[in-house]
């Protein structure tokens, strides 16, 4: 049984692939932040300017319009992180589904094959506008409550003639609070190169497409290749991040201590700590692993080993299934795991599972083909 893992070579690569699949995730993470932070200063700002007007006419129908005015704001912020998430979720499906064909193919010797067509990366914007995804349908949900929390503070401050400062103390609060990301990773150079048309071989079938894969052409070669220029520009350019924090542009009070409420250090990079973050990144993962699960399958592999990491945080879900392939795992649950309060054949088996996977084949062997085995940076780059 050839579980790739256990070999160097394929190890090497992937956790490279994994690092700038992180890199765009954190990238991601931040924009969507920094759309966030700019959405919650304008309804500040809007509230900062109607506020004494409400307060001096006492009208519901102003309150109303106020309430309609943050809605309107929440759309915009929705459609925002909408769009941003689907292009996550394409970008990660890609790298993850690309770089795995080439990691499997350098460890057995073999051209990877590979089929991403647009039609196919496209379908996953027109699903989340048909169906809706679990991000997405979090994103409503999230932004209702949130607006309506906003609307029972202002309420209490009219009620007790509080003054503007004091009121948008108390929206602030109920604003989910911000979290310092990690140190970011750093990738080797990744070139930004013009985009090139596919030239295919002369003589050859249309599905048969020259490129330095092991030295050999790929087989059933379709390709999203804008999809592929925009994960490498993500790639290629390091995000600074914009801190648009709200109370850095408004006077806030807070209205239990009546001190004003200042931005933190500026420079650091943050995300919004809350469940549309916790949804996104969850997304992400799902991708990720579909992405590695579609492409050994293109490349004939059905079978993959579970991979947890171990330690004080590991669930008994995880730990069990560790180190099994997808095979057994499907078995056991149908056997003496069938009670099993998870019943995930494939990670991310929950919210904030660390697991991942690694193909397996008995079918398969390890060729040492050194000579023709290329770095990530040097696949990503070419």
């Amino acid at each position: 049984m050839l579980k790739l893992n256990d070999q160097l070579g394929y190890r090497k690569f992937v956790n490279s692939r994994d690092e700038a699949l992180e890199v765009l995730l954190r990238n991601s993470r931040l924009r969507m932040s920094e759309h966030t932070s700019d959405a919650f200063r304008k309804i500040l700002e809007t509230i900062q300017l109607k506020y004494g007007n409400i307060m001096h006419t006492s009208s519901r129908q102003a309150l109303d319009q106020l309430e309609h005015h943050i809605q309107m704001i929440f759309e915009h912020l929705g459609f925002s992180l909408w769009m941003e998430t689907i292009e996550l979720r394409k970008k990660a499906f890609m790298l993850a589904y690309a770089g795995e064909a080439q990691a499997i193919g350098q460890t057995i010797a073999s051209s990877p094959k590979v089929s991403l067509p647009k039609n196919k990366m496209d379908d996953m914007l027109n699903k989340a506008l048909s169906n809706g995804l679990a991000p997405m349908k979090s994103f409503g949900l999230q932004f209702g409550k949130l607006r309506r929390d906003i609307i029972s503070a202002l309420e209490y401050s009219f009620a007790f003639g509080e003054p503007v400062d004091k009121a948008l103390g108390r929206v602030f609060l109920k604003f989910p609070k911000p979290a310092t990301l990690p140190k970011k990773k750093v990738l080797k150079t990744v070139k930004v190169q013009e985009a090139k048309k596919p030239k295919f071989s002369a003589g050859e079938e249309a599905d048969s497409f020259e490129f330095g894969f092991v030295g050999k052409s790929f087989s059933s070669f379709e390709w999203d290749q804008e999809t592929w220029d925009n994960m490498i520009k993500d790639l290629a350019s390091e995000h600074v991040f914009t801190d648009r924090s709200p109370e850095k542009f408004v006077d806030i009070t807070n209205p239990f201590n009546d001190l004003k409420i200042k931005g933190d250090v500026a420079g650091e990079d943050k995300v919004y700590h809350w469940e549309i973050e916790r949804d996104v990144v969850q997304d992400f993962v799902e991708q990720v692993r579909g992405g590695q699960i579609d492409a050994a399958k293109k490349n004939g592999i059905d079978d993959f080993v579970w991979i947890a990491v171990l330690d004080d945080r590991t669930d008994e879900c995880c730990e069990w299934r560790s180190g099994l392939l997808t095979s057994e795992i499907e078995a056991r649950l149908k056997t003496d795991k069938r009670d099993d309060s998870c019943q995930a054949i494939t990670p991310p088996a929950h919210f904030n599972c660390r697991c991942t996977l690694a193909p397996a084949s008995k079918d398969l062997e390890a060729v040492d083909n050194t000579d023709s085995k290329m770095e990530f940076d040097e696949w990503l780059n070419q």
